[in-house]
């Protein structure tokens, strides 16, 4: 299959490959290319949206894909960010990205693409200082901040109780140390499944009493599965 974009309908097994992302600046190519998939509920429809992260300008040109136009559409405007993550994180209506602010003082922040507004927001980051990267997920339909960094490791990562609002960034508490967490997608009402270290192992962390309480110190099952061998 050749490189590009694909909708899938995994329901009724259709396949539908994008058209190729046109380059905004063709003398300049971008250096890296941002995309995300999400459902616009003001419209009815689903969108891609791809960013092209220009590093000699330090600006990301986003565009618009949708079904019923079967094109691309450039967003006129230039949002000052560089961008070092690939894939974006639909929620809540938008689509997310790490990134960081451009200028003498630049500051590690959330770039939000809002689907209905087509329009670019920042959402700050909890205090986690500048020694380690922040990668960013979802923890039960919230916004959520694991760390790492090089040969280091943590007990923590952060939730974002009320979307959109810094304040509500709240400190969540795991007593397995790791160099790399993310949150698997799934979860039921005591439990979380989440993949823990470069070696893809796989844990439940159960919540204590409610979820944005911190987690106890003993209440955690770790799960020796390799995901390539069931089904991921």
């Amino acid at each position: 299959m050749r490189r590009g974009f694909y909708l899938v309908n995994p329901a009724t097994r259709e396949m539908k490959k994008v058209p190729k992302t046109p380059s905004w600046r063709p003398v300049r190519p971008f250096c890296l290319s941002l995309c995300g998939f999400g459902f616009d509920s003001s419209t009815n429809e689903y969108k891609v949206v791809n960013g092209q992260v220009y590093s000699d300008i330090n600006v990301i040109v986003f565009s618009v894909y949708t079904l019923k136009t079967d094109s691309w559409r450039k967003i006129e405007c230039f949002s000052p960010y560089h961008a070092y993550w690939f894939q974006g994180i639909f929620l809540n209506g938008a689509i997310h990205w790490s990134a960081t602010t451009v200028g003498d003082r630049s500051s590690s922040v959330i770039v939000s693409f809002l689907l209905a507004e087509e329009e670019v927001r920042e959402i700050r980051l909890p205090p986690i200082g500048d020694t380690c990267l922040a990668n960013l997920g979802v923890f039960r339909d919230c916004l959520c901040i694991t760390l790492a960094g090089i040969d280091q490791t943590f007990n923590e990562f952060w939730v974002m109780k009320e979307y959109g609002v810094s304040e509500s960034w709240t400190r969540m508490r795991v007593s397995m140390p790791y160099h790399q967490l993310s949150h698997f997608g799934f979860s039921t009402k005591s439990h979380d499944l989440m993949v823990c270290g470069s070696s893809l192992r796989l844990q439940f962390v159960l919540r204590v009493a409610f979820f944005f309480s911190e987690l106890n110190a003993k209440s955690y099952h770790r799960l020796e599965y390799d995901i390539s061998k069931i089904g991921v």
